[in-house]
């Protein structure tokens, strides 16, 4: 019940990103602000310090804390490489704004993804009691049991 009373509140303790669309720009919050020729903003990525324009060279998340897309990239790829994309973070320090797929699928190269969603799958069918992989040999399929009851494949 208590997301009825502070649901903002209740949405940034869970760590889990309201359902919108990431950001591409922001005016607010960055050290550095300033418009190019073109009139698009300029600022500095919070995590390099480099200064970027902001709507095509940087990604905003519903937490406010934006980012260039290198580092971005850069970030995301290493998380995955090491195998930690189970809630993938906000890189901003004590942010807990999980990391969805659609941003990841955006912001690294093909094959990085591509890695990303065999170690989600793979983390899917292990923490699932009513879930297996196919036993067929070669096969890479998974099989549902929907079961009352949890049972043993």
């Amino acid at each position: 019940f208590r997301y009825f009373e502070d649901p903002a509140q209740v949405w940034k303790e869970s760590g889990i990103p309201k359902p919108e669309k990431p950001k591409k720009t922001k005016t607010k919050r960055s050290k550095s602000k300033k418009s190019n020729t073109s009139g698009s903003k300029i600022g500095m990525c919070s995590i390099c310090g480099d200064e970027k324009d902001f709507a095509s060279e940087c990604t905003a998340l519903s937490c406010d804390h934006c980012f260039c897309n290198e580092c971005w990239d850069s970030y995301l790829t290493m998380k995955i490489q090491d195998g930690q994309v189970n809630k993938i973070t906000c890189p901003a320090v004590s942010c807990k704004l999980l990391i969805g797929e659609e941003l990841v699928k955006k912001l690294v190269i093909g094959e990085v993804y591509d890695k990303y969603v065999r170690f989600i799958t793979k983390s899917f069918v292990e923490d699932n009691s009513q879930v297996s992989w196919c036993p067929a040999p070669g096969r890479i399929y998974i099989t549902f049991c929907l079961c009352i009851e949890a049972r043993r494949i």
